[in-house]
């Protein structure tokens, strides 16, 4: 089904955890929905009931009935589930990370692009205001990063499929967010990784990396999930902070907080993220509203999504140079 009009634009959105219910909220709270239907999962009533979307009795049906599909499942089974709606002739906007072997989203953005659909990824960090602060001052200024360092650190929760080896690791899980907003901030490729990991039971869980991009910058990151429970993070709200070099001043970057401009002779707040105690809560989901509209913007007009399934791939090939690197003993391995 192929809807001309916004008011009357369907999403469908595969799946009803974590990453299902914020964009099952979101997509029933943007001006640019008309309806949402929800499969998959334990707890499709549940959403249904609580933000006014329908059910949909299977995948199939969802398929039949809706503009575009929401991809929010397993890390695992991405790829075939945005195959299967791609083959249905329905746009698509997966969950992050796009696909967990890079060759897979290579043939589905080609898939997308000659049957003329949308395809699109959840880098929603890019619209957090801290993020946007410095995508902004960067352009503002005229200036560009010379070289930085990145940490992520947040405990796995309780979901048994992230500690199954198909989903990756945690670096590709939620690291592709930090590949991501680099590539977006230096606006080129990562050519180049070092790395180290920690493993458990096969499953990487911590990695130490330094990334080098096409302009030579370098960046050193940090990912793990080890927190303890009840340490300083929640699902959701992750310690997340950079600090980046410019010509003009370190930037520092706290992702849910505030961004920094640390100059030579002062200290200027550039943005800030409020905080919220709701899962519902507009500041929390303005992001991903964001993400949603863009999608559905780009799907309506023809127009190429500001969250484009290829920078999505180019995370995920990072991600598997990393991977290679960290098995090699910290041997550069090329994007």
């Amino acid at each position: 089904m192929q809807s001309d009009s916004r008011d009357e634009f369907t999403i469908g959105v595969i799946g009803s955890g974590f990453a299902a219910r914020t964009l099952v909220a979101a997509a029933t709270a943007s001006s640019r929905v008309g309806r949402v239907v929800v499969t998959g999962g334990s707890r499709v009533e549940e959403l249904c009931s609580r933000y006014g979307a329908r059910a949909g009795a299977s995948v199939e049906d969802v398929l039949a009935s809706a503009d575009a599909v929401a991809v929010a499942t397993p890390h695992a089974t991405h790829a075939w589930l945005v195959e299967q709606a791609l083959a249905s002739g329905v746009h698509v906007f997966c969950e992050k990370p796009f696909v967990t072997v890079a060759a897979e989203g290579e043939k589905l953005i080609a898939d997308a692009s000659r049957r003329g659909l949308t395809l699109s990824v959840n880098h929603f960090q890019r619209y957090r205001g801290p993020h946007r602060a410095v995508s902004d001052f960067l352009e503002r200024e005229g200036v560009r990063l010379l070289g930085g360092q990145a940490r992520l650190i947040e405990h796995a929760g309780t979901q048994p499929w992230k500690a199954e080896a198909g989903s990756r690791g945690f670096m590709l899980g939620y690291g592709v967010h930090v590949i991501d907003l680099l590539h977006t901030w230096t606006k080129v490729p990562c050519v180049e990784a070092r790395a180290r990991s920690m493993r458990a039971r096969g499953v990487e869980r911590a990695t130490v990396a330094v990334l080098r991009f096409a302009d030579g910058q370098e960046f050193s990151v940090f990912t793990s999930d080890l927190l303890a429970e009840g340490g300083n993070a929640q699902p959701g709200r992750a310690q997340l902070a950079f600090e980046l070099l410019t010509q003009v001043g370190m930037l520092q970057v706290d992702s849910y907080g505030s961004t920094v401009l640390h100059a030579a002779d002062h200290a200027q707040e550039l943005g800030r993220l409020g905080t919220w105690d709701d899962f519902d809560s507009s500041v929390r989901l303005a992001a991903y509203q964001q993400a949603v509209d863009q999608f559905v913007l780009a799907c309506t007009s023809g127009e190429e999504p500001e969250l484009t399934a290829a920078a999505a791939l180019h995370a995920v090939r990072v991600c598997e140079a990393i991977e290679a690197s960290a098995r090699q003993g910290g041997a550069p391995a090329c994007v």
